[in-house]
């Protein structure tokens, strides 16, 4: 088995000698990507400030939120208190008194309540 031979030494001498190439600008080779990154820059900017005004909004509706639930246990302890007045007020106790104070039954009368 022979192996390739080189070819004759006159046979480099021949051949053409390369040109050096001047280097091109490198915003002509990389404008894409720039532009890219670009892109992806803004893209990400606004999606921050998007965040950032939707957590300013849930921080707004988390006070809102408070106050409304402060209001509705303003509103659930003064109905209670209602509740609790109403309850005495009809009570057949009171009702007996009310009754007395405003003349309908007299003092030696004798007043029969309903059992429950």
């Amino acid at each position: 088995m022979n192996a390739p031979q080189r070819p004759p030494r006159e046979f480099y001498e021949d051949a053409p000698v390369p040109v050096q190439r001047r280097k091109r600008n490198l915003l002509r080779r990389h404008w894409l990507t720039g532009a890219f990154i670009c892109g992806v820059v803004v893209i990400m900017g606004r999606s921050s400030a998007q965040l950032y005004q939707t957590e300013t909004k849930l921080q707004d509706v988390r006070v809102q939120h408070k106050e409304l639930d402060a209001r509705i246990d303003e509103a659930r302890q003064r109905g209670a208190t209602l509740q609790a007045e109403l309850d005495r007020a009809g009570s057949a106790a009171n009702l007996e008194v009310r009754a007395k104070q405003l003349g309908f039954i007299h003092p030696d009368e004798t007043v029969y309540q309903k059992g429950k």
